[in-house]
């Protein structure tokens, strides 16, 4: 019966979308619950009759988790956060550093700026594209890559936490979404 339920729920819903006050922007309910779901209702999220509340101490609980995934994979890339950051001193620490990553200093891939890019979207193309080049089957290659998308996904959520953070207030988050149903078609049976 909850199948019959749960299709009955998504024929009414896959057409409706609110707007989110933050952005403007249009969000599909079944899509963003879908993606929502996946990361912030077992790490922040209380549910309870009452309905869906920010639960500050699991959040609390990742922001510390995941600042310790940060600095300890900062030690094994030899990095400092404050080096990891900044276009010009990661440019830098890659070009002079003794590390076997250095080997890969003339095919990096720049910025406009002639920095090495440090986008995890970037350097993972790059990477696949050359997965063929020896440099790129050293071990300790991989590993340090491994270790830099690593800490780039766990700033990214740290990130993402400190601005969650911030719109918060009792234990509510604020501004709320104004929620409307802008097209809504009939069922048809």
């Amino acid at each position: 019966m909850f199948g019959y339920q749960l299709l009955h729920y998504v024929q009414d819903i896959q057409y409706s979308y609110y707007c989110n006050t933050w952005t403007g922007e249009k969000q599909h309910y079944f899509e963003t619950s879908y993606r929502l779901d996946q990361v912030l209702v077992p790490l922040f999220l209380d549910i309870s009759l009452q309905g869906l509340s920010v639960s500050t101490e699991n959040l609390e609980k990742v922001h510390l988790e995941n600042e310790h995934l940060i600095n300890e994979t900062l030690s094994k890339l030899d990095l400092t956060l404050d080096i990891y950051r900044s276009s010009n001193k990661f440019t830098e620490f890659i070009q002079s550093t003794m590390q076997p990553i250095s080997s890969l200093a003339n095919l990096w891939p720049k910025t406009k700026t002639e920095y090495f890019n440090r986008s995890q979207k970037t350097l993972s193309s790059w990477v696949t594209q050359h997965t063929a080049n020896p440099l790129f089957k050293n071990t300790e290659i991989v590993e340090w890559f491994t270790n830099f998308f690593t800490l780039a996904k766990a700033d990214s959520l740290g990130k993402f936490i400190q601005t969650f953070q911030q719109h918060i207030q009792n234990n509510q988050i604020y501004p709320l979404w104004d929620l409307m149903v802008v097209y809504k078609p009939s069922r048809v049976t």
